[in-house]
């Protein structure tokens, strides 16, 4: 075992072979084969369609897209219908309406799998007023909860690595730290860009979770900000330009290579689209586009997808060019990437058509969240479904991955049994979609369509559920370095369950350090773009790789900060590339 240190250092996971289901055994990925059947498109196709035009899209965790608000033209009000789409059965149902009525309001999902809406207007006596508080919705009580006396108007929001979330208001030009847990919300240092502006001033969350915003006015009025969540300031940055020329614009998404895509427009009028790197602060490439498009988001390949009613482009950074692509026939309000790697704005579907017949009847999830989401090569993947294989005879299920470019890679299989495989995503298999296909004996048992992403962090945990103390291991280096480990976690025989084991940080002369585990980062190389929170402190990342001998397994090591002493249980948010992991929780004493 390796010395750790201040800069590395890696433990055994020697209690997660229960936990993960494998062996740490070498695995060498099998070579691809050409498949017979080749995917078609990506095009649109129709979906069964929600009763109501909702304002916001959101995928929850179980892979479900939950539908709230909007506005009701007919009665001139907002509503606060709520709706819930299962893309596996193509079905829209009810659920419980929201408190207040409201519309032009911002949806987030949190780290715990709740979602939080803040913001919005209601009509009172035909004037559009605030909303009113911000509400939560939990998903496995499908209730509910106002939080907090906030009166938010029009507002941006997104989730912070520490669990909280950054609420920026359009009109009254404020930034308030949110905390979802007690429900109530701080001042702090507002952008001096101007974020009222009605030109579609634009948002995105860097891989290294810091915040670009800009404010898409015309010409010099234009202004551009980065927002660092550690010191809680802003930044001023450049704005998309050319030759003198400052170019009204908005934010389209992050690219692979952690630049940004922007769409500008030049003094001509002419639609164009920029490249602005974060490590610089630049702009460059001045790109022309085929439409003046509304609606953009990142796809799974790394692509962008911009669309509108009947007018559709992609732009790919490899050449650095935008192409036409089939376009949606209904008019989009919303959209969101599912876990199939799909685009859904509430009535139709873009993607690929691998052409088999039936509906999906598999469920991918992270082996380690349990997360219904798209899910990074490399990593281990729980497929759940019905007759997958018999756990006394395990080579008799094999499972393949087609990625969208026809070439099918043969999965290593961890585990099996007749509701449940576990296996490791091809690492060769491309970003974007890809069919799992699974056999039993000869015979496809199941199959579905997953989204392969680079990163898609997920944190495991004593219990194996997602939830609680994770699975993770202490080590401490006393004076004279001496190195011990301990457990975080020890077994309630009244509850049947793992719990917190308190850590003690010991005296000023001891260093503690955390090793987590998990799967779903050995993609992401660059530390800067890994944030640890123990409670609401950011700890020091030494290591974040993978576990060596442990197929699929990842790891992360931090140095456990003293200012939390006498904590008692505190959460751990991980933040990987932007993205973050399941929390779970450790108790400090």
């Amino acid at each position: 075992m390796k010395r750790f240190t201040r800069n590395q250092g890696r433990f055994s996971a020697f209690f997660l072979v229960s936990i993960v289901m494998t062996l740490s055994v070498a695995v060498f990925e099998l070579p691809s084969v050409k498949a017979q059947s080749q995917p078609a498109g990506p095009n649109w196709s129709r979906t069964s369609t929600s009763r109501l035009y909702h304002d916001t899209l959101t995928r929850l965790y179980n892979g479900k897209v939950i539908a709230v608000g909007g506005f009701d033209s007919s009665r001139r009000q907002g509503i606060n219908n709520v709706e819930i789409y299962d893309p596996l059965t193509n079905e829209w149902r009810d659920t419980a309406p929201l408190n207040i009525e409201r519309f032009g309001h911002s949806a987030i999902l949190l780290a715990d799998g709740r979602l939080l809406v803040m913001g919005g207007f209601k009509i009172a006596t035909n004037v559009a007023t605030a909303a009113g508080p911000s509400e939560i919705f939990d998903p496995v009580t499908e209730k509910w909860t106002v939080l907090g006396t906030d009166n938010f108007f029009q507002t941006t929001i997104f989730p912070l690595p520490n669990g909280k979330v950054l609420a920026l208001s359009g009109i009254f030009n404020f930034a308030d730290v949110f905390d979802p847990a007690t429900g109530t919300a701080r001042s702090i240092s507002k952008p001096t860009v101007n974020i009222a502006n009605p030109l579609y001033p634009s948002t995105l969350v860097l891989p290294d979770s810091r915040i670009l915003l800009l404010n898409g006015s015309n010409g010099e009025n234009t202004r551009a900000q980065i927002f660092d969540f550690a010191t809680e300031s802003w930044a001023t940055t450049n704005v998309p330009s050319l030759d003198g020329y400052t170019f009204p614009g908005r934010l389209a998404a992050v690219l692979p290579n952690g630049q940004v895509l922007g769409l500008v427009t030049t003094p001509d009028g002419a639609q164009n689209s920029m490249l602005f790197s974060p490590s610089t602060g630049t702009w460059s490439n001045l790109m022309r586009r085929n439409t003046g498009t509304l609606f953009a988001t990142g796809l799974p390949n790394g692509e962008v997808l911009s669309f509108d009613v009947n007018s559709a482009e992609i732009f790919s950074n490899n050449s650095r060019a935008w192409r036409t692509t089939s376009a949606p026939t209904q008019s989009p309000r919303a959209l969101v990437i599912l876990a199939s790697g799909q685009v859904f704005t509430g009535s139709e579907l873009y993607g690929v058509d691998f052409g088999s017949a039936g509906s999906s009847s598999l469920v991918n999830t992270s082996a380690a969240s349990f997360r219904v989401d798209t899910l990074a090569k490399g990593s281990i993947v729980a497929a759940f479904g019905t007759n997958l294989g018999d756990s006394a005879t395990p080579n008799s299920t094999q499972i393949s991955v087609k990625d969208s470019s026809g070439f099918e890679y043969p999965a290593v299989v961890l585990a099996v049994s007749p509701q449940q495989v576990n296996f490791i995503l091809p690492i060769s298999a491309l970003s974007g979609q890809a069919e799992v296909t699974v056999k039993n004996r000869g015979a496809v048992v199941a199959r579905s369509v997953l989204g392969v992403v680079d990163v898609s962090p997920g944190v495991f945990t004593a219990n194996a559920d997602g939830r609680g103390v994770p699975a993770a291991v202490v080590q401490r280096i006393k004076a004279g370095a001496s190195v011990s480990y301990e457990p975080v976690a020890s077994f309630d025989s009244s509850s049947s369950r793992f719990v917190a084991t308190p850590i003690d940080l010991g005296p000023d002369s001891e260093q503690v350090y955390l090793a987590l585990f998990g799967t779903g980062w050995s993609n992401q190389s660059r530390l800067e773009n890994v944030q640890v929170y123990i409670g609401d402190v950011r700890t020091q990342v030494l290591y974040a790789g993978i576990q060596p001998g442990s197929a699929g397994l990842d790891q992360i090591n931090v140095r456990v900060p003293r200012s939390l002493i006498g904590r008692g249980e505190v959460d751990v948010y991980v933040t990987i590339a932007g993205k973050t992991a399941n929390p779970v929780k450790l108790s400090i004493k």
